[in-house]
């Protein structure tokens, strides 16, 4: 599964796979790790004009 930078995109394609693979709450949750990796880390939200995990201050 690729990643497209588009979160509509990326949660229709998330949701495809989960309704049609995944049959437990630890199939789901391995598939949505990377996605929410991603999600985070690396797609610039307009909104803020960052990553999410910028924003977030060292414990």
């Amino acid at each position: 599964m690729e990643l497209s930078s588009s979160h509509t995109s990326c949660s229709e394609v998330l949701v495809s796979h989960v309704n049609a693979r995944l049959t437990s709450s630890a199939h789901r949750q391995a598939a949505l790790a990377p996605w929410l990796e991603h999600y985070n880390t690396e797609r610039i939200h307009t909104g803020i004009g960052t990553t999410p995990i910028t924003r977030v201050s060292p414990t």
